[in-house]
């Protein structure tokens, strides 16, 4: 998209990938060409997007994002259109339900129902035949509706008669397909057609672990397969537990690449799309089976224990040797039977009842039974970066940043290579001729990343002291790396990983800082002013150019090609 991607979905009959964005486009991909097949200007901005098979014709429902300060009471204002799959610009229907944002649209497996979530906390059924009327609207939350999932009776599976939903402030609520509340416990023999709410009781456990770390929560879930579930959260990351995960005390795989939070997580055989909402890039996972050591003591199975992608990784992967060694430093000692003892006291954002379905046997130790690779990442995110995006030496290949993830594009095979960090990557610096990649991070405390970009491997670490690093640049021999965070300006030796000289810059906004082509200066420019700095040692003193006497100076593509006579003459 030429604008931030808002919302997706996958057509499973064509293999393709639907589009929804700010910039009103509905756009239909080949996503192995990655060329744009169909697409359609709706002129306004979009919010959401469903699709169905209904009696082999493809139908695509699209929300629109309305104005949260519009006081309209024009009810005849269209909230939603539904599309022709196989031709985009073929609108079949003008829809009009709720006079706020449509959130979140989906069609029921029989392909008889379309229901849209709207931020005025209510859901609208309505029926695919003519016209779409509305069947009935749904109305019991107390904030905008995040997700829902249709369901039918056990004894009825082709016949959708039910609705869960979620809101943005953790409700759970049961609702049948005509807007009547239900029960949790009226719910247990409910088969639900999808595993989109992320307040479910299949979840309990993965919600009190995020409980202890307070700032981040979970924001999107989709199953692996019947015994794997993968939840995205508020800082970006991917995590694999087994499905149901009811206890805190779990094994799961953590993947990092958003920045912000997973919005949407779909799968589509094989293959897990995500969604990242401040980012708006759309990356392609494989999944893979992920078999364990038969050997593992069952009291693992209720020992909290993280395997992470390893950095040095070239691609994200699990590591089977620090599987391992975590195993090992697990304490045993604790007997299955006195650790399931205790009942589990639902948290917040728990707003309402769960209970399990009436099939439900629990198993001893569930362990997730995949793992995900990233295969692609679709999109650039330019936005609140800097320096972001660079050719190498080659002329081949291009380096850039989305979200936590370095990425290498090598035009020759179509290819992309990753490296993921801790936190958002903010800027970059390359260095061509020792094919070394600085990565400026948001948080401080996570340092300048040093990454091999031939491999794509982790090569050192910078400490800074620098508060969230906006500028990176190398000197000519690639040795001296400079950064700048807030108003403070390090130089590190890279070789040796130690800081060699630190200063306070400008008071005033700094721009850039850059190496010059003499040897030991660099040039800060900034609002209203130019300084030249010289490094002698751990010494730093700058000497501020009167801009009043500068003449006939050509500012090329990199401020570092100022010689130090054109500034002082």
């Amino acid at each position: 998209c030429h604008s931030a991607l808002t919302n997706f979905t996958i057509d499973t009959l064509n293999d393709n990938i639907i589009t929804v964005g700010e910039d009103g486009f509905v756009r239909k991909w080949d996503k192995d060409a990655r060329v744009i097949l169909q697409q359609h200007n709706l002129e306004r901005e979009l919010s959401c997007i469903g699709i169905a098979y209904n009696q082999g014709a493809e139908q695509v429902a699209v929300g629109f994002c309305k104005s949260d300060h519009c006081c309209s009471s024009d009810k005849t204002d269209v909230a939603f259109v539904i599309l022709c799959g196989n031709d985009l610009t073929n609108i079949i229907h003008h829809g009009h339900n709720s006079q706020k944002t449509l959130t979140v649209c989906k069609f029921s497996n029989d392909g008889k129902l379309v229901a849209f979530g709207a931020k005025d906390c209510s859901i609208y059924i309505h029926s695919t035949d003519k016209d779409f009327p509305l069947v009935a609207k749904a109305r019991g939350h107390s904030a905008p509706i995040l997700t829902f999932d249709f369901g039918c009776a056990d004894d009825s599976p082709d016949s959708t008669s039910f609705l869960r939903s979620n809101s943005i402030n953790g409700e759970a609520l049961y609702w049948s397909t005509h807007a009547k509340k239900q029960t949790p416990l009226s719910q247990r023999h409910t088969r639900w057609e999808s595993q989109s709410c992320i307040y479910g009781w299949y979840l309990e456990g993965a919600h009190d672990l995020y409980a202890e770390e307070n700032s981040t929560c979970i924001t999107s879930c989709c199953p692996l397969s019947d015994s794997s579930i993968v939840v995205g959260d508020s800082s970006g990351r991917l995590r694999v537990l087994p499905n149901p995960a009811r206890s805190k005390d779990t094994v799961y795989l953590q993947f990092s690449t958003h920045h912000g939070k997973v919005q949407k997580i779909e799968r589509c055989g094989d293959t897990l799309y995500t969604l990242g909402s401040d980012d708006s890039c759309l990356c392609m996972w494989k999944i893979s089976s992920l078999s364990w050591p038969p050997t593992m003591p069952p009291s693992l199975y209720n020992d909290h224990v993280i395997i992470d992608e390893k950095k040095e990784d070239q691609h994200l992967s699990v590591s089977f040797e620090l599987a391992t060694a975590q195993m090992e430093d697990l304490d045993f000692s604790t007997s299955h039977a006195e650790k399931t003892s205790s009942t589990h006291k639902p948290l917040r954002p728990w707003m309402r009842s769960i209970v399990p379905p009436s099939n439900y046997t629990p198993q001893l130790g569930p362990l997730p039974d995949g793992k995900l690779v990233l295969e692609r990442i679709h999109g650039y995110d330019g936005h609140n970066a800097k320096n972001n995006l660079h050719y190498i030496s080659s002329g081949e290949s291009i380096v850039y940043s989305v979200g936590k993830t370095l990425v290498r594009y090598d035009e020759e095979g179509d290819t992309q290579h990753f490296c993921s960090v801790e936190g958002r990557i903010n800027c970059l610096a390359v260095h061509q001729e020792r094919s070394l990649c600085a990565i400026g991070q948001e948080d401080a405390e996570q340092g300048v990343v040093i990454v091999d970009l031939k491999t794509m491997n982790y090569m050192s670490l910078c400490k800074s002291t620098a508060k969230g690093i906006q500028c990176l640049d190398f000197d000519e021999s690639g040795r001296f790396l400079l950064a700048l965070g807030g108003n403070r300006l390090t130089i590190h030796d890279v070789d040796n990983e130690v800081m060699i000289a630190s200063t306070l810059t400008h008071a005033t906004e700094t721009l850039d800082v850059r190496f010059t082509t003499a040897a030991n200066t660099l040039v800060e420019v900034g609002r209203n002013f130019v300084r030249l700095w010289f490094i002698k040692g751990s010494d730093m003193r700058f000497e501020e150019v009167d801009m009043s006497t500068v003449q006939n100076v050509s500012w090329r593509n990199r401020i570092s090609e100022l010689s130090t006579v054109d500034l002082l003459s």
